[in-house]
């Protein structure tokens, strides 16, 4: 092309450059129902590190810390978009736009050699279960750890129960804290969702000054 004729000139300036975007399969996600609960993603590695501080400020064996926090958000969200799993995990906003807690979950296949020594764990080892990592609040907030867990349990329902998965849930419980919420609040839970609930206790064992109950919860449904 001769740039120095006016045609030709005109015809390289009119042309149109289109730029194709790649196709992107954008998951969409429920809405969350409950007032300040978002959807917990490895953009909130900062601030999960720091409230895992507050939370774990008694026993800090129980600390995962930054590396390992982000490590895990990240995982959870390339694992969840490359096979089309939902977000379980959440987060807890007050007002102000300071977050308060949170819940981390994501849906994986149990892999723990302690799971499968044991005649209850057999069966469920090498099989889905939606892991339920971590629950923490700063304490400053009383409702935070009600709203995260009801949140959770709603999603559960509508992402799994609700389409006939009855996924079994897989957690480490402190047995001052989440342990007691599981004792109290399990049959309660199973109502609001229309399911009895098995509680299958494994072998305990001991980090730091606490003694770790691991659970798993078996959905069944209602005769």
């Amino acid at each position: 092309m001769d740039l120095t004729k006016e045609t030709d000139k005109d015809a390289f300036l009119s042309r149109t450059v289109r730029v194709v975007e790649p196709e992107v399969s954008v998951q969409e996600l429920p809405i969350l129902h409950s007032p300040g609960l978002g959807y917990l993603t490895f953009e909130d590695a900062l601030r999960v590190a720091y409230l895992e501080g507050k939370a774990y400020s008694d026993n800090q064996s129980l600390m995962q810390y930054l590396h390992n926090m982000e490590n895990a958000l990240i995982a959870k969200d390339i694992n969840n978009t490359a096979k089309g799993r939902p977000n379980m995990s959440l987060k807890y906003t007050d007002e102000s736009g300071k977050m308060r807690g949170y819940f981390l979950s994501y849906e994986g296949v149990l892999n723990d050699q302690n799971v499968a020594e044991t005649n209850e764990g057999q069966r469920f080892s090498d099989q889905p279960v939606l892991y339920l990592l971590d629950l923490a609040s700063d304490r400053e907030s009383p409702m935070t750890g009600g709203r995260l867990i009801n949140g959770f349990v709603d999603l559960y329902k509508r992402n799994y129960l609700d389409q006939g998965n009855l996924m079994p849930l897989f957690m480490q419980a402190r047995e001052q804290t989440s342990f007691k919420i599981i004792q109290r609040q399990l049959q309660k839970i199973g109502q609001e969702v229309g399911m009895d609930f098995e509680l299958i206790e494994l072998p305990t064992y001991t980090e730091g000054e606490d003694t770790m109950h691991p659970v798993i919860i078996r959905p069944i449904v209602k005769k």
